[in-house]
Formats: C-alpha cells, structure tokens, sequence
C-alpha cells in the first residue's frame, strides 16, 4: 500500500483538520503546527482555502538561546506541487529495509 491512500483515508477521516508534528535533537527542537482551517484572500477579495503551516523551532547560538517562528500559507496548487516534490525526494532516499 502507497502513502497517498493512507493520506486520503486520514484526510476523509476528519484527521487533517489541525495536527502537530515535533522534532527534538540535542541542537534544535522543533515542530510543525499544520491547519486546514485557515484562508488566504486573494486580490479580488475572495476567499480560497489554504494550508496553514506554523514551523517553530528553539536553538542556542552563541550561548545564546534563539527562539523563531516561520508561517507559511499554500493554496491547494502549491501544497499539491510542494508535496509531491516532498514524497518524491522521499522515495528516492528512503532507506532499504532488509
């Protein structure tokens, strides 16, 4: 079984709505808040559904602890396009399992 029917059933399920996803290592801590529910309007003033992607990640430089926040917005073209760059890079890189 692919990825992609996984997605689709967690997606039908209601699942996507809002999840998180959090990264820890002994340099950065990390994580990924990820929306539906956000809109970007467009300079008609109408409104398109986006993905709402909040990428938080704390580190210390310099002895100095470094706290920064990065949102991003897709419509559904540019998430469709960013994930399939995403998957494709994936596959080509995933490990073997003997």
């Amino acid at each position: 079984m692919t990825e992609e029917p996984k997605l689709n059933e967690f997606m039908s399920s209601g699942g996507l709505g809002t999840f998180s996803l959090r990264y820890y290592s002994a340099e950065v801590e990390a994580s990924f808040l990820i929306d539906e529910a956000s809109f970007l309007i467009d300079d008609e003033q109408t409104v398109e559904p986006s993905l709402q992607v909040v990428y938080d990640r704390s580190y210390k430089m310099n002895g100095k602890q470094v706290d920064q926040s990065y949102w991003l917005y897709f419509a559904p073209e540019d998430a469709r396009a960013i994930g399939s760059a995403l998957l494709a890079w994936g596959e080509a890189n995933k490990e073997e399992t003997p």
